[in-house]
């Protein structure tokens, strides 16, 4: 067993040398360490995943200008931010993923004391999957869950193809109706009883209303507890 270890992590380390990972932020290759983001831009990308609320000014994970505080890292603004989640999107690079749910895992942990029962995801559209290859939100829900040491489950199916992402928050909310469905056969654990807290994860929170929607289904279901955690949140304007 610990030589089939060594292997996979010799494999590992071959494929970054024969494939290096490219900076998320610049589309260079990484520097040093696997790590994702280059020397040069390594300082932007603190930044911004440091960047306060331009509403109440104050720190990612204590802005509670929506209500409740979401689990994000970084707002999903113009350069970086886009870049990125294109990247998560349409590069079926493990490598982001991981690194990505390393970071949110932290996050989550800094404002949630309490663990999880499992992982779920917000599934993608079909026509994404068939184009990409993969779900982002899978595809990052299984990493958290693997680092947190708990099932990733599929509690949510979707139907329908139509994009969202440009419509309005309340075009958003109409078209939320029989949109997605709860798997109920999922909701029960090994011991045959329904989950009590999960974790809801998703790429990008426009509006809200995709993770209001399904967290309200989940939680009608019998599921207790639906924390959201997602990579980027879009800003709200000023005068809103």
């Amino acid at each position: 067993m610990q030589l089939l270890k060594s292997i996979a992590s010799g494999i590992g380390r071959s494929f970054d040398i024969i494939s290096p990972c490219r900076c998320i932020c610049c589309g260079f290759n990484a520097c040093e360490d696997g790590l994702p983001v280059c020397s040069d831009c390594i300082g932007g990308f603190y930044r911004l995943v440091n960047t306060p609320c331009s509403r109440c000014g104050r720190d990612i994970g204590l802005c509670e200008c929506d209500g409740n505080p979401l689990t994000f890292l970084f707002w999903y603004v113009p350069g970086d931010a886009h870049r990125m989640i294109s990247y998560i999107k349409n590069d079926a690079d493990v490598r982001f993923a991981r690194f990505f749910a390393e970071l949110l895992v932290m996050r989550i942990k800094s404002q949630h004391r309490r663990g999880f029962d499992a992982v779920t995801y917000i599934p993608r559209r079909r026509r994404g999957i068939r184009i990409a290859g993969y779900d982002q939100a899978k595809l990052i829900a299984t990493e958290v869950a693997h680092i947190l040491g708990i099932d990733c489950i599929t509690l949510l199916m979707r139907h329908g193809s139509r994009e969202q992402k440009l419509l309005s928050a309340s075009e958003r909310r109409r078209t939320m109706v029989n949109r997605y469905s709860v798997i109920k056969e999922n909701t029960l654990n090994s011991e045959n009883q329904i989950y009590g807290r999960i974790l809801l994860i998703d790429d990008v929170c426009t509006t809200g209303a995709t993770l209001d929607a399904c967290s309200s289904l989940l939680r009608k279901a019998g599921l207790k507890q639906v924390i959201p955690a997602v990579i980027a949140r879009t800003p709200k304007r000023k005068d809103v």
